[in-house]
């Protein structure tokens, strides 16, 4: 039964790249060509692979059914957490999930920082989109209607002296988020706390969360908090891919921003 099986995962692999012939999927699996037929019939009964009408066999309906029950039924928390977890431990500092919800970005999970000076948002706290980086995160990868009306008109609220109050200035910074893969909050939203954050993508490659990094700067300096970028960069990259999104890009960061 498990060659039967590694036969059968074989075949979805070498569709999954593309239609083929039950004599090519023959010559992959190394076996006979009656063999082969018998496991693409089982295969399509099951709606996992479907017979074109020039003999090839692609990737079925059953198959696809299949994927997006799980994805439906997946948590990003449950996701994330264990992630969120590991990075808090590679970085020391406090971890944060955001998710894009009726018209707002929210903090949804955390995973805090063992130090006792340290950031910390509630669970349902709104997040500004122009002042904190796990907000901007996920606005500067929305389409420009959705991403405008999220941002709100001029002047934008200011929190601190280098809060960014004017809509044009946000777009600016959305540009060097989407060119970048990730956003920084440079004491934007409070005094003395700097974050960096990565996109999270869903299956269908929108971004609906992101992750990041909240460090106080009496802590750990710009330099030193960049350094965690590849870290952040990284974990939600391995989220997206949790979440079924087909590649996650990688920061270009190549210096202190």
């Amino acid at each position: 039964m498990s060659q039967v099986l590694e036969r059968a995962l074989k075949i979805l692999e070498r569709l999954g790249d593309g239609p083929a012939t039950i004599g090519e999927l023959a010559r992959l699996l190394d076996v006979h060509y009656s063999t082969t037929h018998r496991l693409l019939q089982d295969l399509e009964g099951r709606r996992f692979v479907y017979r074109l009408h020039d003999g090839t066999y692609r990737i079925g309906s059953g198959l696809f059914y299949l994927a997006q029950k799980t994805l439906d039924g997946l948590d990003v928390r449950s996701v994330a957490t264990p992630l969120m977890r590991a990075l808090r431990d590679a970085t020391g500092e406090t971890v944060h999930l955001g998710q894009l919800e009726n018209g707002h970005v929210v903090y949804i999970e955390q995973v805090a920082s063992q130090h006792t000076v340290r950031m910390y948002a509630s669970i349902g706290l709104s997040a500004p989109m122009h002042a904190t980086a796990v907000a901007k995160a996920i606005v500067a990868f929305q389409p420009e209607a959705l991403r405008r009306s999220l941002i709100g008109p001029d002047p934008l609220r200011r929190f601190t002296s280098t809060t960014i109050t004017t809509v044009a200035r946000v777009e600016e910074e959305f540009a060097q988020i989407q060119q970048n893969g990730y956003a920084v909050d440079r004491e934007e939203h409070e005094d003395g706390i700097h974050c960096v954050a990565a996109p999270i993508r869903n299956a269908d490659g929108s971004v609906r969360w992101s992750l990041s990094v909240s460090v106080p700067v009496m802590r750990m300096d710009r330099a030193r908090l960049m350094e965690c970028l590849p870290a952040v960069t990284e974990t939600a990259a391995a989220i997206s891919r949790e979440m079924g999104a087909a590649s996650a890009g990688h920061s270009n960061h190549t210096g202190l921003d």
